[in-house]
């Protein structure tokens, strides 16, 4: 039943009689058009309590609209209902917003409120059509959609809509309000449908027509007189011939198909008079594993399937008739702005639900046989198409000045006050726009998709949360199918050969990344200032200038049963500058991913209208727990802290201006021949970090550089150690750091011919063991050089040295050696040497080779002996386990007791600070005088005390004398004391090492 109630009064008369404006329409029953003729309601509020479902007539969506068709209006109206389970149907659009009459413009109506459904120009109105049909082998099935073109328009100050919006084919939706709330509803539209393009209509799937040809032979002079079909299609790889096709822009290119991934199926027939043979061939590639792709070779077309193993899909499916109909020629297929486009006819391409079709088992992959195709020039014909995928339905460079946000098929939100999307389902077909201009309440729990997008939020409380705003795929294809067919027949005696060959070139990805063309984030406080974002979504930005103002920005790690498993942010468009799309930005935590083609700088870059002035300034902090990959990256933060993945494409990685550098259990990577790493900091804390630097390595800290080792005491402590790489060198620019890398390996490769200069800042305490503490001692450097190439260490401040625990020569650098034993690809700057635990050449121990050529310049520290990495344990004959020298212990020409065995055969080579190792000896010699010879093993840089008393057990011990051994190697010192009495006399010994 419908009424027309008057606001306020009671009785049928008082209703009649109320002014239009100020009254009621109310349908409790149904109202369908037709049959009934659609009302021209005046009222300022309608109610929709049933079905209200207009479907004008004057609409012909069978035909190509000569006008685009005008949505159903009412009059007067400023308040829309449509309760709970009531449905609303428009096949030619709705438009609510106040019209008081002609001429004069609409104004925003005050609410709009859908509980209910309401369909917009959908398949369920009578827009309804089925004009193309496809032919599979003697069946015909016809594809059915909606017309596009339908709007829903809604401006209100409060639109609120639990309820469904089902919109039609590139369709458009507007709803715009002060404050829009669509929690728990959805706004989603149809997917595929019939395009009106020139005055036509055309199925529209998201596949349109790349390029199209047919003819006969190949180009060139191999298609003089035919092709020869075993040298191409029998040949390993297979090949098309060169063959000339049409572009949708009505270029004419040569296309080749075919390479060492292309996988053959092959039927072989002959019938039951013996007389004719068919032989069908398909070459098939397919470089994505979540597609799987099947052949089949029915009677009246060969088939192929695709199936998308990713998720649930439509399969898609081609039909190749050239091998059964003898037409030849081209369909228009579709429209490139004013320009038709076309298929060849023998191709049929759709997409289907899975399981519709029966064809048997699939073939299998066959190698082809030899003598399967002839070998003499044949003439044949070929058709050729590419299969254009696109996520949306048009190809945006088709026509001049449309982009995406112009484009058919496109929904608008907009809320200027608020805007909220608690669980709301949104799908659009081409392009959706959110904006919230004020405050952006969130989207917990929404799922919202658009293969573009717009997006505008702001939010006021502080916190601006971006999840589940946008998915960051949708289930549609994208790439190309490239296809060739070839046919021609020969006789070879009394049998009549048929021949159809079809190559098939799949480079399809079964879904599409979402793209966000305008974004800007804001977030802050009720005064203005601060804010945080957190980025959960995966954000692809086409835009080369998004803003996102905040003081912090977090792109966050989400729950693992969640979907995306990280937030990102993905930059598209390499004019990006970051530090000018985050004027605000103090503080960025990554623990998601973020990718830019360009160069990064992470900064703040300080601007009007945020700041006075115009100035750079350092972030207070940024700490990254994910994945960073660019060109290029250049940090400046007061904290950086790194455990997980930065790269660079090409280009450097350079920290700047920190105060504390924190690298634990990450990689930072820059592989490219440009691809420095700068470290610039007051303290870099560095462990099990991976570094490589396909140039050169960087350390400029100006106070403590620590891998674990310097805290820890030694190398034998820290189990997280660095691995670093680099093709130019490794430099220690500041002088006076203190710290270790004894835990860390540095391996440098170099190329042919190249000069790699390693500066380093150490102090030079000569062949000292001191001089591996507290002085950036390195645990292992591998150089390995190609021929031609040169190691030169440099100095810093003219008096340097850097301390290895372990040099190790590889490559060239290893074997090149002049006859008087120097190794020529290495070298020292004057001020400037390098002390080594051990230095090993291929493998094997060149310490003290290396220490006495080269003029100098790299010096064993043979009683070094705490290095991981130039260390060993030996037990001695007394039981006890003794860390020595590798180097030293193995040497064959040196024997460190002198007790006449070279070290490497002696079971206790070297004498050890012990009471055993000093082995003790007092002797008497009567000539000049009689006197006590006592003997002891020394240490280098020790002092070393010997003492005399009347009794072994005597509390006082007088001193005989002291002195420093300054020797570099472990040696036996004797003293003489003469004897004055026959009284006993003991003697016990001390000796420090400084």
């Amino acid at each position: 039943m419908n009424r027309l109630l008057a606001a306020g009064l009671c009785g049928l008369a008082a209703a009649f009689s109320a002014a239009a404006g100020d009254s009621t329409y109310q349908n409790d029953g149904f109202v369908i058009v037709p049959p009934a003729i659609a009302p021209n309601i005046d009222a300022k509020t309608f109610v929709n309590d049933g079905w209200f479902v207009i479907n004008l007539t004057n609409y012909i969506p069978e035909l190509p609209p000569q006008v685009t068709p005008q949505p159903y209006e009412m009059k007067g109206t400023y308040n829309y209902t449509n309760a709970y389970g009531a449905w609303m149907a428009f096949n030619s659009g709705l438009r609510a917003e106040t019209w008081v009459k002609d001429g004069q413009a609409r104004g925003v109506s005050a609410n709009f409120h859908n509980e209910g459904t309401i369909d917009v120009g959908t398949i369920s109105t009578s827009n309804t059509l089925g004009t193309r049909f496809l032919r599979i082998g003697l069946d015909r099935v016809a594809l059915s959609g909606s017309a596009a073109g339908t709007k829903l328009i809604v401006r209100a100050t409060n639109i609120y809509s639990p309820g469904e919006i089902n919109l039609g084919f590139e369709g458009m939706a507007t709803l715009y309000g002060q404050n829009v709330n669509l929690d728990h509803g959805g706004v989603n539209m149809e997917q595929a449908g019939y395009s009106e393009v020139n005055s036509s209509l055309f199925f529209n799937g998201g596949i349109f027509d790349g390029y199209w040809g047919l003819s006969t032979n190949a180009i060139g002079p191999m298609g003089a007189g035919g092709i020869n079909p075993d040298a191409y299609f029998g040949a390993r790889p297979p090949l098309t011939p060169p063959h000339a096709v049409t572009n949708r822009m009505y270029e004419t290119l040569v296309r080749t198909l075919g390479d060492t991934n292309f996988v053959s199926y092959l039927v072989d027939e002959l019938d039951a008079s013996g007389s004719n043979r068919t032989v069908r061939a398909v070459f098939l590639a397919n470089t994505n594993a979540e597609i799987q792709a099947n052949v089949y070779f029915p009677q009246g077309a060969t088939v192929v399937e695709w199936t998308n193993t990713a998720f649930q899909a439509d399969n898609l499916y081609l039909y190749d008739r050239f091998g059964f109909d003898t037409n030849f020629l081209l369909l228009v297929n579709g429209f490139s702005g004013v320009r038709p486009t076309y298929i060849p006819w023998n191709y049929d391409l759709f997409t289907f639900p899975g399981g519709f079709f029966s064809y048997g088992v699939p073939a299998d992959p066959t190698i082809i046989p030899p003598s399967t195709f002839n070998t003499r020039n044949t003439t044949n014909q070929y058709s050729a198409y590419q299969a254009l995928f696109r996520p949306n339905s048009v190809v945006l460079p088709d026509t001049f000045g449309q982009t995406y946000s112009n484009s058919p098929g496109r929904i608008e939100i907009v809320g200027s006050n608020l805007l909220s999307l608690a669980e709301t389902r949104v799908k659009s077909l081409n392009f959706l726009k959110l904006a919230a201009y004020n405050h952006f309440q969130g989207s917990p729990g929404a799922a919202i998709v658009s293969p573009y997008s717009d997006i505008y939020l702001r939010t006021t409380n502080g916190e601006l949360a971006i999840s589940n705003l946008l998915q960051p795929t949708l289930a549609r294809p994208e790439g190309t199918i490239d296809l060739y067919s070839a046919r021609w027949t020969n006789v070879t005696g009394t049998i009549t050969n048929a021949y159809h060959v079809l190559f098939v070139d799949t480079r399809l990805a079964p879904e599409a990344p979402t793209r966000i063309g305008n974004l800007t984030l804001r977030s802050t406080n009720v005064s203005g200032g601060g804010g945080h974002i957190y980025i959960s979504d995966v954000l692809n930005i086409l835009s080369n200038n998004p803003t996102f103002e905040s003081s912090k920005l977090t792109i966050t790690t989400n729950e693992p049963e969640t979907s995306p498993r990280s937030g990102a942010i993905n930059f598209l468009d390499s004019a990006i500058v970051w530090s000018e799309v985050t004027p605000r930005l103090e503080y960025f935590t990554n623990a998601g991913w973020f990718v830019s083609p360009n160069a990064v700088y992470f900064r703040g870059s300080r601007h009007s209208p945020y700041y006075s002035g115009n100035y750079n300034e350092r972030y207070r902090a940024m700490v990254n727990l994910g994945g960073i990959t660019n060109f290029s990256s250049r940090i400046y933060a007061e904290y950086f802290e790194n455990s997980g993945n930065i790269s660079a494409t090409q280009g450097a990685i350079e920290l700047h201006e920190a105060a504390c550098a924190d690298l634990d259990n990450g990689s930072l990577l820059a592989p490219g021949a440009s691809g420095s790493i700068t470290l610039e900091a007051g303290t870099l804390l560095v462990s099990n970090t991976v570094l490589n630097a396909g140039a050169a390595l960087n350390l400029a800290v100006t106070n403590l550089v620590d891998d674990g080792t310097f805290a820890s005491g030694s190398a034998d402590n820290v189990t997280n150690r660095n691995d670093w790489l680099t093709g130019n060198g490794f430099n220690l620019k500041v002088p006076g750091v203190n710290g270790s890398l004894l835990g860390t390996t540095i391996e440098n490769r170099a190329l042919p011919n190249k000069v790699i200069s390693i500066q380093w800042a150490g102090r030079n305490l000569g062949t000292n063991s001191a001089g591996f503490i507290g002085n950036v001692a390195l645990g292992h450097a591998v150089l390995d050089g190609a021929v031609g190439s040169k190691y030169q260490f440099k100095p810093v401040n003219g008096n340097n040295a850097i301390y290895i625990d372990r040099l190790d020569l590889r490559g060239h650098i290893a074997t090149n050696v002049n006859p008087q034993g120097n190794w020529l690809s290495l070298d020292c700057d004057a001020g400037m040497k390098v002390y080594f635990g051990q230095a090993t050449a291929d493998g094997a121990d060149i310490s003290r080779k290396l220490a006495e050529v080269n003029q100098g310049k790299f010096q064993w520290v043979r009683d070094y002996n705490t290095g991981f990495f130039s260390s060993t344990n030996l037990v001695y004959p007394d039981g006890t386990t003794n860390r020595l020298n590798t180097a030293l212990v193995t040497d064959c020409t040196i024997d460190s007791d002198g007790d006449g065995i070279p070290n490497c055969m002696d079971p206790s080579p070297v004498p050890i600070l012990s009471s055993a190792g000093i082995a003790m000896m007092v002797g008497v010699t009567q000539t000049p005088k009689p006197a006590a010879v006592i003997s002891w093993y020394t240490f280098p840089a020790s002092t070393n005390y010997l003492y005399a008393a009347p009794s072994f057990d005597s509390p006082n011990w007088t001193p005989v004398t002291n002195f420093f051994y300054p020797g570099p190697y472990p040696g036996r010192v004797t003293v003489s004391d003469e004897i004055k009495t026959n009284a006993p006399r003991f003697y016990r010994v001390r000796v420090g090492l400084r």
